[in-house]
């Protein structure tokens, strides 16, 4: 076996063993005991708004093993690297997807939920939809994130790429397209940083918002068969 390889293949595990696990386990609600109306769309607009948040958190978990692989310090041209970056892209994807699906179900849930007929259970309604609110509002940042990580990424090999003598002319001042800067600050890479050392920054700002987020979700576990099950 090639030892490089297996170096690199040891130090991808070690990254994923790091990356703690996705928030959650974020739970589907049940059958409730009633079948009004009101009831079954509840679950449905609530279980649809968990599976897409579920979807989310699993990018979440992806995109943090990646920034943390070691991959994104190798030559932009290599296979891994490539890969790592294809990988950051699809994650911010997924996430625009289903935090924009989860938004607009959690909305319906909301205009359902105002039905009720018992205060207390619209409260609980409404503690069950904030806490998946809070969940989304962390998803839809991390999205930002990624996607101003991947740009400052375009734009520090665009540098180095520039700095590097044309094996032809040896012209420095090569043309081509500018990527654009990203305006986000949490992400941008600081002086002289290197792109491994930038994503394990961002690996470990998305550490914090996973703890929180399962908080949150351990919440939303609590109030869910509550919140719909009297109505």
């Amino acid at each position: 076996m090639n030892v490089r390889h297996s170096a690199r293949a040891l130090l991808a595990i070690v990254a994923l063993a790091a990356t703690p696990a996705a928030a959650g386990p974020l739970a589907e609600i049940g059958r409730t005991s009633h079948d009004t109306p009101i009831c079954g769309n509840l679950v449905v607009h609530a279980n649809a708004a968990i599976a897409a948040i579920v979807r989310g958190d699993d990018a979440i978990g992806r995109a943090a093993a990646h920034l943390r692989s070691g991959d994104l310090g190798l030559d932009d041209a290599s296979t891994p690297r490539r890969q790592a970056v294809a990988e950051l892209r699809r994650s911010t994807a997924v996430l625009g997807e289903t935090t924009a699906r989860a938004g607009e179900e959690l909305k319906r849930f909301d205009a359902y939920a105002v039905s009720s007929d018992v205060e207390a259970q619209r409260v609980e309604m409404r503690e069950f939809s904030h806490a998946l609110a809070l969940v989304l509002d962390r998803q839809r940042r991390t999205a930002d994130d990624l996607d101003a990580f991947v740009s400052q990424l375009a734009l520090h090999d665009y540098r180095a790429d520039a700095a590097r003598p044309d094996p032809v002319s040896f012209r420095t001042d090569r043309p081509g397209p500018r990527p654009a800067t990203s305006l986000a600050t949490t992400t941008s890479f600081e002086r002289d940083e290197s792109p491994d050392l930038a994503g394990r920054r961002l690996a470990s700002l998305l550490d914090t918002r996973v703890t929180a987020t399962a908080t949150n979700e351990a919440r939303a576990n609590e109030l869910g068969e509550i919140a719909v099950g009297g109505c």
